[in-house]
């Protein structure tokens, strides 16, 4: 599996290439957590960094999404394989 760490400004790129990865995980961090993902397939796993959603102060998140710590994050990061769209 390949972890996709996407904030907004590669949001597209990461987006689309994530889309292509049958395994895909996916987390938007800092200001990705604005990112659209209403195109992305169900069975995709799609996390948002709940601290930068709160920081943020968004209250509705996308359906097909859930919200992690940083502390998840690292964890996910140790192990996949990462592919940064930072």
């Amino acid at each position: 599996m390949s972890l996709y760490l996407i904030d907004k400004k590669l949001a597209e790129l990461g987006l689309q290439m994530a889309e292509k990865d049958d395994e895909a995980i996916i987390v938007l961090i800092q200001d990705g957590v604005y990112s659209d993902v209403s195109s992305i397939s169900n069975s995709k796993r799609v996390f948002l960094v709940e601290s930068d959603v709160e920081k943020r102060k968004i209250e509705n998140i996308p359906e097909n999404t859930k919200t992690i710590s940083y502390n998840d994050l690292i964890d996910l990061i140790e192990k996949e394989k990462v592919l940064s769209f930072i």
